[in-house]
C-alpha cells in the first residue's frame, strides 16, 4: 500500500524510498524513447513549457506534440507495473522528475 501513516516515520520513509525507486525506473524507460520523442516529453516534464511552447520552440505542429506525448506515454505505460501508476501519473502532474 502506498499511502503513509503520517505519524509513522519509518512508513513515510518507505514510501519515499519507493516513490524515488519508481522515479528512477520511469527515468530508464524515458531513455528508451526515441530522440524526438524523449526530447518533447523531457520539455513538458522537466521544463515545465505547455505543448504550444514546445511547439513553437521546436518548429512543429501542436498535433505533434500531442501525438508524441500520447505515445510517450502509452510507452511508459506499457513498461511500467499497474501498480505504480498512479505515483507516476502524480509524479508526472506535479514535475517532480
Amino acid at each position: 500500500d502506498m499511502v503513509a501513516d503520517e505519524s509513522d516515520p519509518l512508513a513515510e520513509r518507505e514510501m519515499l524510498v519507493a516513490g524515488e525507486a519508481i522515479t528512477a525506473r520511469v527515468m530508464e524507460v524515458v531513455e528508451l524513447l526515441p530522440a524526438e520523442r524523449k526530447k518533447i516529453f523531457l520539455l513538458y516534464v522537466v521544463d515545465r513549457l505547455s505543448y504550444a511552447q514546445i511547439a513553437e520552440r521546436n518548429d512543429i505542429s501542436l498535433n505533434t506534440v500531442k501525438t508524441q506525448m500520447k505515445k510517450a506515454y502509452a510507452f511508459i505505460r506499457a513498461k511500467i507495473p499497474r501498480d505504480h501508476l498512479g505515483v507516476i501519473l502524480v509524479s508526472i502532474w506535479f514535475h517532480q522528475f
